[in-house]
């Protein structure tokens, strides 16, 4: 669910969710980047996408006659009026019907992407509107559905239930344009209906009108067909056709829809009902969607679209458990491949993309709900040891931290399952078996924050999320990913963080305080001797040409780095609940964290200076974290890529980011546990930004798309990237994962 957006959980969901992050539109403008996703193609190519066949039935009713007595005035009312009675040429016995409705300046309700956007028109339909006709068809009889049946307003006003969008022709913009906003609303129509691989749309002239398909794997349309061609006119009927009657490749037929808006969800030979949407990710590409229901063993269900399902999303996590349940990661309960068979589920109008489904084991709040400085401070904590582990034992990256993959669980009152894991002393830490020529990492066994303190063993957040995920061997050089304003300054520039030309050091591993000492050794004495303590040692990185001629990789230090994004995001927003007046973020500050990458500049550098030189940056209830802020800044202030055989050998230690910033946290939570800041609520409401009247100063979907530099697409000269799985985030390539043989990495360097 990355950071396409909130994956919180509650139980009181009734709408479609509103994303914030899916595809960014001001009012109905379009994109030039939308544009480039709709294909053009011939009449010919289109009618075959329809795949009418023998076996639909498909009435070959001449409806040139009809079409003919309004070609000449065709408007927005007349339009539908014209599809409406091609609709009753087409509909024969039994048939489940449609109606095209004008919508007006009314936008149809609970939109996937939170938008205002409203389509001209638009075609409802569903079981209430059939309408059985006897096979007499001299006498055809109107049968009046029932009136709880009848369609309302405010019923096809749900884009849970349109069969179709389609616009008229706008004033004052060109064809492009509006074709753009056509496309849109397909895009839109797609998310709201998972039952469906392909949802069909439509653009109206006076003087002609375009055909529209979309589906996971591209966007498609027609040249512009005329209302005088009687072949157009063919198309079209079969088009109408298809609204009411798709065939057996736009439809899934694992899910089916029901009135009130949920979703009934068949995985394997299970069978769950009454599931709502939760969260969406873009329509073209992965397709991302999430499905929450009460259900307490299986509250989550995943489904993405995808070129290879064998590189998914279940085989990084099942490759996490194989040994044992890890602290801190979701589970998969059950997943199946929709990729052969009856059950095959694929899009087809592009490269084809097969349906995968999850169940997933686990929920909780999202990160940016956790109430507290000492629960915040604890989750990060625990964050780091979690993605250290999953590291030092799996040998995978997660890539994507970030506040959308991150839950919180406030009371995790049973010990976890996987709390055999944990770790109660180093003597538990044991050498994997080494295999010939690879030398395989030390197991770590998971230690929660709260074991350290002697508050038990669990461990509050849950790791969710791992489509960007990589198995170590497998990474290839030049490629990352992650979502904007969390991702390491490297890996948003993929590329090594270029030393300042005027000098900057890094300090050298923290000291443990006296405090906190007795509870880090006493566990975990071999991290001690792996990381002795350096607090007075100035790391110099300077620029060096071996370094620059190195290959980069996204690295376990790259992950570390997002964490501590994560954190000052939480800070920086968070005003407490003490009944003071609300304090605002410095827009310097907002500007240098949520600023453009150009050219590999990354205004975050500046931003780090700023917080390691000034004060006063947080609401003064929460002032106190910004020492250990400031600590924790100064530990990224160069890019540990450019350490030589002169640096201390640990600093090459992959784990040493981590475990600088975990003991800084730990040494914080020791000296400060009971200090009364720690435990202050958070007031449900974000600090504003300076200059505004917002509540929330989240970017702007265009300003988080503005830190999407174009390297952001891999460099490896195999790697394609899914360019279009997400408005915010830089995708893995999909093809340099699945389809290239995965080959050995070798390190040249930290």
């Amino acid at each position: 669910m990355a950071d396409e957006t909130d994956p919180s959980i509650r139980p009181d969901i009734s709408l479609q969710p509103k994303n914030t992050d899916s595809i960014p539109q001001t009012g109905d403008e379009p994109t030039a980047a939308i544009g480039s996703a709709l294909r053009q193609i011939s009449p010919e190519e289109f009618r075959a996408l329809l795949r009418i066949s023998e076996k639909d039935e498909c009435p070959q009713v001449n409806i040139w006659p009809l079409v003919s007595a309004y070609k000449f005035t065709i408007t927005k009312t007349t339009c539908h009026q014209l599809f409406n009675a091609i609709v009753a040429e087409l509909r024969g016995e039994h048939r489940i019907s449609i109606e095209f409705h004008v919508q007006g300046d009314k936008a149809p309700e609970n939109t996937p992407a939170g938008t205002l956007c409203h389509p001209d028109i638009i075609a409802y339909g569903g079981p209430q509107l059939i309408v059985k006709q006897p096979t007499n068809h001299t006498a055809r009889l109107k049968i009046n559905p029932p009136a709880s049946l009848v369609s309302t307003e405010s019923e096809y006003r749900d884009w849970t239930q349109l069969e179709a969008t389609g616009i008229f022709e706008s004033k004052g913009k060109d064809t492009e344009k509006d074709l753009v906003r056509a496309f849109t609303y397909t895009e839109h129509h797609l998310l709201a209906r998972p039952d469906r691989v392909v949802v069909l749309g439509f653009y109206i002239r006076q003087t002609g009108f375009y055909l529209i398909l979309t589906g996971a794997s591209g966007a498609c349309r027609t040249t512009e067909l005329s209302w005088t061609n009687f072949n157009h006119i063919e198309l079209l009927r079969d088009f109408i056709y298809r609204i009411f009657k798709p065939g057996s490749h736009m439809v899934d037929p694992t899910i089916a829809r029901n009135r009130d808006g949920s979703f009934d969800i068949k995985l394997n030979e299970n069978h769950y009902k009454g599931w709502r949407l939760k969260w969406l990710g873009r329509a073209i590409g992965r397709r991302t969607t999430i499905f929450f229901t009460h259900i307490p063993e299986v509250p989550i269900i995943k489904e993405q679209y995808l070129r290879d399902p064998c590189g998914h999303e279940a085989s990084i996590i099942n490759k996490i458990h194989q040994d044992g349940p890890v602290p801190g990661v979701i589970d998969v309960h059950a997943h199946q491949d929709f990729q052969e068979g009856d059950s095959k589920v694929v899009c087809s109008i592009g490269e084809e993309r097969y349906k995968v489904r999850l169940a997933l084991k686990g929920t909780g709040a999202p990160f940016m709900d956790i109430q507290t400085p000492y629960e915040v401070l604890v989750a990060t904590y625990d964050l780091l040891e979690t993605t250290r582990c999953l590291y030092a034992n799996a040998g995978i990256l997660h890539r994507d931290i970030s506040k959308g993959n991150v839950l919180y669980r406030k009371s995790v009152k049973e010990k976890q399952e996987s709390d055999s894991d944990s770790i109660t002393s180093d003597d538990m830490l044991v050498e994997k078996e080494e295999a010939p020529q690879e030398e395989k990492p030390k197991k770590l066994i998971f230690c929660a924050v709260q074991h350290l303190l002697n508050e038990g063993y669990t461990t509050p957040i849950l790791l969710i999320d791992f489509d960007h995920a990589v198995r170590m061997v497998e990474a290839e050089p030049f490629n990352s990913a992650g979502t904007p304003v969390f991702a390491a300054r490297a890996a948003a520039a993929i590329g090594p963080v270029r030393p300042d030309p005027m000098g900057a050091y890094i300090p050298g591993m923290p000291a443990l305080t006296d405090v906190a000492h007795p509870h880090y050794a006493n566990i975990l004495s071999e991290r001690v001797k792996r990381f002795p303590s350096r607090p007075k040692l100035k790391i110099e990185l300077e620029w060096t040409q071996e370094a620059a001629s190195r290959e980069w990789y996204h690295e376990l230090r790259h992950d570390a780095e997002s964490i501590f994004w994560l954190l000052l995001w939480w800070a920086i927003h968070a005003r407490p609940k003490n009944g003071k007046p609300a304090t605002r973020i410095p827009r310097d500050f907002w500007n240098l964290l949520t600023g453009p990458v150009r050219r590999k500049y990354d205004p975050r550098v500046y931003l780090l200076d700023m917080i390691i030189t000034r004060d006063k940056w947080l609401d003064p209830g929460y002032v106190n974290l910004e020492g250990l802020l400031r600590s924790m800044a100064l530990q990224l202030r160069g890019d540990i890529h450019w350490a030589t055989a002169e640096h201390p050998e640990e600093i090459k230690d992959p784990e040493y980011l981590h475990e600088a910033l975990q003991r800084l946290i730990f040494n914080f939570l020791v000296e400060n546990q009971h200090e009364s800041f720690m435990a202050q609520e958070r007031y449900p409401k974000n600090r504003v930004l300076e200059g505004t009247a917002s509540d929330t100063p989240e970017p702007t979907d265009d300003e988080v798309n503005q830190r999407r530099h174009p390297s952001h697409i891999s460099r490896s000269t195999t790697a394609s990237g899914d360019t279009t799985s997400s408005s915010v985030k830089r995708p893995r390539g999909e093809d340099s994962e699945n389809s290239r043989p995965a080959k050995k990495r070798k390190h040249t360097g930290p």
